[in-house]
């Protein structure tokens, strides 16, 4: 709908699953589109990609975020709504290391709380 260049990136790193522009499809690549993103894939229009394509250094997430295979799975968890009690029966650790795990991905992304971490997660790719 839109092809303001800001609100286009805005919308690819809110997560949105496809964007294409007004008027700049068919009715068939409309529908190549819907199927897509109902199939759980991403669709962009050739424009977008092209756009996105230009501006993705924007995009790569900073190298201090190489987070672990443990950490990821206490992101994921503690974003569906996990308590460190949970978390911990869950992964077979203690409270102690799941808060531990919190604390390094914390530091890492430079947030203050699970909230903010969630949120930057979201925002950045890493969910």
């Amino acid at each position: 709908m839109f092809d303001n260049e800001a609100i286009i990136l805005d919308l690819f790193r809110a997560g949105v699953h496809g964007i294409l522009l007004k008027g700049a499809e068919t009715i068939d690549g409309l529908n190549t589109a819907l199927m897509e993103v109902m199939n759980g894939t991403r669709y962009y229009s050739n424009e977008i990609q092209q756009l996105l394509a230009i501006n993705s250094h924007q995009f790569s997430l900073p190298s201090r975020l190489n987070f672990t295979p443990r950490e990821l799975e206490v992101l994921r968890l503690t974003s569906g709504g996990k308590s460190s009690k949970e978390i911990s029966l869950a992964m077979d650790i203690s409270i102690g290391s799941v808060e531990n795990y919190r604390k390094e991905l914390l530091r890492k992304t430079k947030t203050k709380n699970a909230a903010e971490l969630i949120s930057f997660s979201m925002l950045n790719g890493v969910l």
